[in-house]
């Protein structure tokens, strides 16, 4: 292929394309052999302390293309209680998962059975979901978890690093495991934890989940209307990634115990290398490079709907960039690539710093890139400029 005058002045033009605000947040695509489902795995409802009925969330997660919910009120609210305050909510603890799962019939959203364990630390707030029945409150919180285990649920530990207003437990919203912890996990009883709860992160949670092999969730905890938390048309809510080999309930079960997950979390992704990478990857389409005479010239575009922070690892420096660059979420970057020689195929090693595979590490990728063409106008060099 032969790239001539129009085409990289085209590509040229796509250097100086300033950062435009996406029309709302997105999804992030699919990888090789699983679906990537977008789920939320507690949300609250006026069956316990929240302010939504059961359906309205349903809406809510189908307005923003979410794949999967998980309807998990407190145990701590009983249900006779909560009837005084709303007189129209009948039933059991399973009624509020029943109205939103006949709520989802035709929205695309599967609605998962689930509650909210509630207890001060430890071992604080664990969350089962994939439950039979939700009526399993015993007086004693080890008991209750039992339950839920033998009925097949997953279950995590919400909030770890939570700092209430009004209790002392939580070491100034620096996360501690405790003895607790440890017994639920060697009896297959903790499964998961939140690295991130609504706004707020915690190292300590993503250091035990790759410590202790825990399956990794971002939620919101929802208690408001969703649009009363987030701007939903600038920002998307936490999301917990599900790579799955379908889009069913029990596919998204057997990626939890499986812990095929990642986080998406304002403008970073957190999880294994096994699945940022790819997804990175899926979100990048390359025109393939040309050459003007030794200097390589590539078109890269970010399909995604969020931005990539790169550093450049590679033994090639740019021309037109330093080391350092972005790619804004539906925009384009050309790059200018110092060979100093031909090559069929240039390996671009890159940091992804926003892709976070540890606390304290960058997910670090290679992006292949096919040479097919040649420029020929020495004179459009001078068009490549740096930001």
């Amino acid at each position: 292929m032969n790239f001539k005058t129009p085409l990289l002045a085209a590509c040229l033009a796509v250097f100086a394309t300033p950062h435009l605000a996406a029309d709302g947040p997105g999804t992030l695509p699919d990888i090789p052999g699983f679906r990537t489902l977008h789920c939320d795995f507690h949300i609250h409802t006026v069956f316990s302390d929240g302010k939504v009925w059961p359906d309205m969330r349903v809406l809510e997660a189908a307005r923003e293309g979410l794949d999967c919910i998980a309807i998990t009120d407190h145990f701590k609210y009983k249900i006779d209680s909560v009837r005084k305050k709303h007189p129209e909510i009948q039933g059991d603890r399973n009624r509020a998962y029943e109205i939103a799962r006949d709520a989802a019939q035709d929205s695309g959203v599967i609605v998962i059975r689930g509650a909210e364990v509630t207890q001060g630390m430890p071992p604080g707030h664990i969350n089962a979901i994939f439950l039979s029945d939700a009526n399993i409150a015993k007086p004693d919180l080890t008991d209750t978890m039992r339950i839920a285990r033998d009925q097949g649920a997953f279950l995590f530990w919400n909030h770890p690093s939570w700092k209430s207003p009004d209790k002392k437990w939580e070491q100034d919203a620096i996360a501690q495991w405790f003895d607790i912890h440890t017994e639920l996990l060697e009896a297959d009883i903790l499964n998961g934890i939140e690295v991130v709860n609504g706004f707020t992160y915690s190292r300590e949670a993503h250091q035990w989940a790759l410590d202790k092999n825990l399956t990794i969730f971002a939620n919101t905890d929802i208690h408001i209307p969703m649009g009363l938390e987030y701007d939903l048309t600038e920002q998307h809510r936490p999301t917990t990634l599900v790579f799955a080999e379908e889009k069913t309930e029990a596919a998204i079960r057997d990626a939890l115990f499986d812990r095929r997950t990642a986080v998406w979390f304002g403008n970073s992704l957190i999880g294994s290398a096994d699945y940022l990478a790819p997804l990175f990857e899926a979100c990048i389409d390359q025109e393939p490079a040309a050459y003007l005479e030794n200097l390589a010239v590539v078109m890269l575009k970010n399909v995604c709907g969020m931005d990539f922070h790169v550093e450049n690892n590679s033994p090639f420096d740019f021309y037109n960039k330093t080391r350092f660059f972005s790619i804004a979420a539906g925009e384009s970057v050309g790059l200018a690539i110092k060979t100093g020689q031909r090559m069929e195929e240039i390996g671009l090693d890159l940091s992804v710093r926003n892709l976070h595979t540890t606390p304290d590490e960058a997910l670090s990728t290679r992006l292949s890139l096919e040479v097919t063409g040649e420029i020929t106008d020495k004179k459009l060099l001078d068009q490549l400029y740096s930001d």
